[in-house]
């Protein structure tokens, strides 16, 4: 046998012995697993069609966390898990949703939700203002009111009045809407204690919240949740 010869069956051997070895550490133990307790499970977070950059959270006793711009993959137990996005970007809510995770290999799009543009529309009527506001999705909604002293008793009589919101200390009344925005419409009553200047005004903010430890918040921990918040001129 010639030198050559002898070299490429040296070659052989090597790629052999190295696919054996890859086979055995990775290939192996999945192929074990998929008729097992284990899942093999490719995970995305997605918006209108498009991937997105965020940390899904995997919960069954344990948690998992996974950083997703695209599909991620992981081996989990199989079982009933909750999955939810942390609410790293405020342009997406946060949402939990249970996924019975029980095939041997599986893949999950987790949709995204995101807060739409809210449209309002005031109507004067004496000493009082209709304000209709419509929006896809704008979630657990509160109101806030903040006005100059040329304006006194004003108040949004159909609503329950609740803390002042985080951000909203110098506001002077807040209300729960109590549900998400499809279309609504309120009425806004006050009235007038001297004739008003240009600098008066009657403000409404529209108020995007998420049930964050025990409460109702905008914000936290210095982060914007949900959609932006919008301030309606009511009065000028």
């Amino acid at each position: 046998m010639n030198k050559g010869s002898t070299y490429i069956i040296i070659i052989i051997s090597i790629i052999a012995i190295a696919s054996i070895i890859l086979y055995v550490k990775y290939e192996l133990p999945k192929r074990s697993n998929i008729e097992g307790e284990f899942s093999n499970l490719s995970i995305s977070a997605k918006y209108n069609g498009n991937y997105i950059e965020t940390i899904l959270v995997l919960e069954n006793g344990e948690t998992h966390e996974l950083k997703t711009n695209g599909y991620e993959f992981i081996q989990l137990r199989k079982g009933i898990y909750n999955i939810y996005n942390k609410n790293e970007e405020k342009n997406f809510y946060q949402k939990v949703e249970e996924y019975n995770i029980s095939e041997d290999i599986r893949r999950i799009d987790f949709e995204l939700d995101k807060p739409e543009e809210v449209i309002t529309k005031t109507k004067h009527n004496s000493s009082i203002v209709n304000v209709k506001m419509s929006s896809e999705n704008f979630q657990n909604v509160k109101l806030c009111l903040k006005h100059t002293i040329s304006y006194i008793f004003v108040n949004i009589n159909t609503l329950e009045e609740i803390d002042l919101l985080d951000g909203y200390e110098d506001w002077d009344k807040c209300y729960s809407l109590d549900k998400s925005l499809g279309k609504e419409e309120v009425n806004i009553s006050y009235r007038i204690s001297r004739i008003p200047e240009e600098s008066d005004f009657i403000n409404m903010a529209i108020i995007d919240t998420e049930y964050v430890e025990g409460k109702y918040r905008n914000e936290f921990k210095g982060k914007d949740l949900g959609g932006e918040d919008i301030i309606v001129k009511i009065k000028s």
